[in-house]
């Protein structure tokens, strides 16, 4: 199956870290940092546009709604300022590991 097609519903696509179904994709990565630190650079615009993506792009726009069914909606500009991908994603429940 070449990246450009559609996934048929249920299959799954595996790569280390990464699992993706036509409807869900999961990425797990294990990283030095609480779990209210790791669950903020996720969350928070703010934090979202320092780390989001590729190195040499930019995160021009990100919004973030933690609401069930709220919306992940985020833009990544390539380096030559030309290309840019817009995506956006549906909110499932969201929960800070340790809330303050």
């Amino acid at each position: 199956m070449n990246e450009r097609e559609e996934m048929p519903s249920g299959a799954k696509r595996r790569q280390p870290g990464i699992e993706a179904t036509a409807e869900e994709l999961q990425v797990t990565r294990d990283v030095n940092a609480s779990g209210s630190l790791v669950f903020k650079a996720l969350t928070d615009p703010a934090q979202l546009i320092r780390w989001w993506d590729p190195k040499g792009f930019t995160t021009p726009a990100v919004t973030v709604d933690l609401r069930v069914g709220g919306i992940f909606h985020f833009c990544v500009r390539a380096p030559d300022g030309m290309a840019q991908v817009w995506a956006e994603m549906l909110q499932r429940p969201a929960v800070d590991p340790a809330p303050s």
